[in-house]
């Protein structure tokens, strides 16, 4: 059954106490306002990410020689691949330090093997090095910020009906800041326990990469490990 954005900006305008259940009707310019704190709400989950569960796969080519591309609306990298001769190859995650602080040779041309990813205005500029030698699609999952919604739009095709439930309090709360206002006790708690598990649906990956001290191999970066081994060893 479709729940449009009005019917969760209704319901949050009497969980706030802004209207009463029984005894009022949501003015238009209550709607509005209501409207535009959903927006607000959507708008955060761009920077609130463990409040947003929902990872998307998506695709971009390479172009031979680039470095940086950008992708609209992207706000976290997850995993980011690429398929050559039937085999699937990462693409691993670099500090800013690590990435533009380290010497390299800028004229390697070869399957990437190193990222980063910096946030900028409407998405996310990935940078790869080496710069590709071929047009690889690269595949990348991740995920992207909510798009602003209109009154009559159908949240269903977006968004779990544990998350409406989720939406409706959170934009509760906003609408009793906007207020100046306390949310009621009840709806406070219903909307902590709403974030409690929300957060336990994509928890953070807390898993690490370990690099020991005691090498069996040299892994020592330089002009021929480039230019011979093109960036890779078995």
């Amino acid at each position: 059954m479709p729940i449009t954005a009005r019917e969760v900006v209704t319901e949050a305008l009497y969980l706030s106490g802004w209207v009463s259940r029984q005894f009022q009707t949501p003015t238009g310019q209550q709607i509005h306002d209501g409207l535009r704190l959903l927006n607000e709400e959507l708008m955060m989950k761009a920077v609130e990410l463990d409040l947003k569960p929902y990872f998307t796969a998506t695709n971009f080519t390479g172009i031979i020689g680039q470095e940086k591309y950008f992708i609209e609306n992207l706000v976290e990298i997850e995993t980011l691949t690429f398929v050559w001769a039937n085999v699937r190859y990462p693409i691993f995650p670099k500090t800013r330090e690590q990435y533009f602080g380290s010497p390299r040779v800028n004229t390697v041309l070869t399957l990437p093997n190193t990222r980063f990813v910096e946030r900028c205005y409407g998405g996310s500029n990935v940078y790869l090095y080496p710069f590709p030698d071929r047009t690889y699609v690269f595949e990348l999952v991740g995920k992207f910020s909510f798009q602003n919604v209109g009154l009559d739009t159908d949240l269903t095709a977006q968004f779990d009906q544990y998350y409406l439930t989720y939406l409706r309090y959170a934009t509760a709360k906003r609408v009793c800041d906007f207020l100046n206002v306390d949310l009621s006790p009840s709806s406070r708690q219903q909307l902590e326990a709403c974030e409690r598990k929300i957060t336990d649906v994509s928890p953070t990956d807390f898993s690490i990469r370990k690099t020991s001290v005691f090498k069996t191999s040299p892994a020592v970066v330089n002009l021929a490990y480039m230019n011979l081994g093109n960036g890779w060893t078995p």
